[in-house]
């Protein structure tokens, strides 16, 4: 039986809602809006939701320690596949949960035929552009912020399928202290993975930085047993400073391995980005 509900937004906007997650597809074709293959995404969006579902208890073990194996569903080997390329012994499948479903629900979108897909699953963004398209993506300097600091001007040439974010007060739990690592790659589940890891790298000790067990934060966590950030006060700047650097460290080496295109950092009023982003970035 399917759960979840499919609910049109208008215009080229469907929203598929499962429980307290939601996720928006947007469909074109053309010069037309497609809200009719925007639904048949949203519809799958609900599908790989339970095959996440099913798999759960596989999910939350350690990725270096999984197979992909022929009977997994696409989602899952998807998600395992991105947090192995990452390669962080710490992650598992569920960091790259949600890019892996939005990457499969634009691939589904697009195999529908639609032109121009762009999928939005709680702040990570999976594409698909043509060559010749263009599409501008919003960053915000924290996660779960309202407000916009950044614009991304993304052509359908430069091959870019995922937008992803991660940071402090996220759904999901952080090892760091940045407020927001976006993370840009050809692949929507490995922006979401590798966003984790950088995030995570942002890590510095400092006596303004409060650390609990991940279960005292989320009972349910995939990271029972390690020490996560609560809370982060006031850093100085040389902390500030470290964290920036530690993360956009970890963000070059990921940049250098081709897994990703570049990434973007803010904490505290401070942003760094890797080399080449100057180019798609515009303030606003």
């Amino acid at each position: 039986m399917e759960k979840g509900r499919v609910i049109s937004l208008g215009g080229p906007w469907v929203l598929a809602q499962w429980g307290p997650m939601t996720m928006k597809v947007g469909a074109w074709k053309g010069r037309s809006l497609a809200p009719e293959l925007a639904e048949r995404g949203a519809r799958c969006a609900l599908q790989r939701l339970q095959e996440v579902a099913d798999h759960l208890p596989l999910l939350r073990v350690k990725a270096r320690r999984l197979k992909v194996t022929p009977n997994l569903p696409q989602v899952v080997a998807a998600m395992i596949e991105a947090a192995q390329r990452v390669g962080d012994p710490d992650l598992t499948p569920l960091s790259a949960v949600a890019g892996a479903i939005a990457e499969g629900v634009a691939e589904a979108t697009a195999s529908q035929g639609a032109d121009r897909v762009v999928v939005e699953n709680g702040g990570d963004i999976a594409l698909h552009l043509e060559d010749g398209q263009q599409i501008e993506v919003g960053v915000r300097p924290r996660v779960g912020d309202g407000r916009v600091m950044f614009k991304l001007r993304l052509k359908g040439s430069m091959g870019l399928r995922g937008v992803a974010t991660s940071g402090l007060g996220g759904r999901s739990l952080t090892k760091g202290v940045a407020e927001a690592a976006v993370v840009l790659a050809s692949r929507a589940s490995v922006a979401d993975a590798a966003a984790t890891a950088v995030a995570n790298a942002t890590s510095v000790d400092s006596a303004a930085v409060r650390r609990l067990l991940a279960e005292e934060l989320d009972p349910g966590t995939d990271l029972q047993g390690e020490w996560v950030t609560a809370e982060v006060g006031p850093l100085s700047p040389e902390e500030k400073e470290e964290a920036l650097q530690r993360g956009l460290l970890r963000a070059e080496e990921l940049r250098r391995r081709g897994l990703i295109w570049g990434a973007l950092l803010h904490l505290q009023g401070g942003v760094r980005w890797t080399e080449g982003m100057e180019e798609i970035l515009q303030a606003i």
